[in-house]
């Protein structure tokens, strides 16, 4: 995590460790041990997983960028702090729109794809063939997933 004034290095095979915490004026309290795997209800956190988390931050953040980019401009243009919380609160709001539709979605297939319910493994046929071979549901998902229109 990098941040104008340090930053900070989280590792550790379930992200669970501080590698390092350089903030200026800032001396990183002393935390308490993981118990290493994390317990969020139907799923146990586990390194094997991370890579699709990380990905999809990165993603995120690259569509992010031009929406940020977009309200600096636009601050900048009307000679306002483009570091002010209300600028930044308002590309907060652009940017949670358009990523609310990947953020539930991607919740709804882990859900769908961690369960081995009769009803969820019939509804995983179903949802993947009707995204293979219905266009206009195959472009929309296409669309979100590399920001193609």
């Amino acid at each position: 995590i990098i941040g104008e004034k340090g930053s900070v290095k989280v590792g550790g095979q379930y992200m669970e460790k501080i590698e390092y915490c350089h903030i200026k004026n800032y001396e990183m309290p002393q935390l308490n041990s993981s118990n290493g795997e994390h317990d969020y209800g139907k799923y146990k956190g586990s390194a094997s997983n991370h890579h699709f988390v990380i990905e999809n931050v990165i993603e995120t953040l690259k569509g992010g960028s031009k929406t940020l980019a977009t309200v600096i401009e636009e601050a900048l243009s009307n000679k306002l702090d483009f570091a002010s919380v209300e600028i930044l609160s308002k590309y907060n709001q652009k940017h949670q729109r358009s990523t609310r539709p990947l953020y539930y979605g991607t919740n709804l297939l882990v859900d769908l794809y961690n369960s081995e319910r009769l009803t969820a493994k019939v509804l995983r046929r179903l949802a993947l063939r009707f995204g293979n071979n219905f266009w206009p549901v195959k472009k929309l998902i296409m669309g979100q997933l590399t920001e193609v229109q």
